[in-house]
């Protein structure tokens, strides 16, 4: 058995009810992307995923690579998983100063 851990927010939810961990997004599905400075993946609702990239001004304009890493996340969340990509200069940190990678704002209950 496999413990695992980590904070319950930092946990996403798919649309089957799979806990996914936020280890799948280093580096997947950022894999062999240049230009990606920092990202953050936000999850409002167990259908919608916002991610937040922050990149150089040269890969905003590579639209090909966003598909194919929204068809990542959807093969993995559920294909009908709206994934909403935010292009910013920079992430800014919370309140305590961390810059947290995965925010979810969907209650898990691990049983």
């Amino acid at each position: 058995m496999k413990v695992v851990e980590g904070r319950v927010d930092d946990f996403l939810l798919a649309l089957d009810g799979r806990i996914i961990s936020p280890t799948v997004f280093f580096p997947y599905p950022f894999e062999n992307l240049q230009g990606i400075k920092q990202f953050r993946v936000i999850q409002e609702r167990i259908d919608k995923l916002t991610i937040q990239l922050a990149v150089t001004e040269s890969f905003s304009k590579r639209n090909q690579d966003l598909e194919k890493a929204r068809r990542k996340v959807q093969n993995l969340f559920g294909e009908s998983t709206q994934i909403e990509f935010e292009m910013l200069e920079k992430i800014n940190r919370d309140p305590t100063g961390k810059l947290r990678k995965i925010i979810s704002r969907i209650p898990l209950h691990f049983g």
